[in-house]
């Protein structure tokens, strides 16, 4: 079997993860996996090294890679795309818990109770120190 380890490697604990997805890398070798790191930073390159790689399933130790015009899409997205068995969550899953304006859209569609919320296109900066622009009450 092989496997591909997609990460990123975060750049205040660059070595650190290098060296941990790398011992993952290592133990699954011991149970005959045929394992490969990958550092991904954009979605073309993720395409490439899927081409590449032609792994049998993928372990995404990152949620979103970023598309040429700089939007993220979601990693588990382009697997189901590819029909490339992954390991973790599925698409839906993790939009509804990284991104919060999905969840909060689902629970208005499923009529769940919960505090009334205001989308923002672009955030701009709260002049009142005192109350976070995404906490601000939604008044109608």
């Amino acid at each position: 079997m092989k496997v591909l380890i997609a990460s990123r490697p975060r750049e205040e604990r660059a070595e650190e993860d290098q060296r941990r997805f790398a011992d993952l890398a290592s133990e699954l070798a011991k149970g005959e996996v045929e394992a490969t790191v990958a550092s991904i930073f954009e979605y073309d390159q993720f395409l490439t090294v899927l081409d590449q790689e032609k792994p049998d399933i993928v372990f995404p130790a990152i949620y979103f890679v970023k598309q040429p015009g700089g939007e993220k899409i979601n990693i588990a997205k382009v697997l189901d795309e590819r029909r490339i068995p992954y390991i973790g969550s599925d698409a839906r899953t993790l939009e509804l818990v990284l991104v919060k304006s999905a969840l909060k859209q689902l629970w208005q569609q499923i009529k769940f109770l919960h505090q009334n919320f205001v989308l923002f296109a672009k955030m701009k900066p709260c002049k009142k120190k005192s109350i976070s622009c995404s906490r601000q009450p939604n008044f109608h």
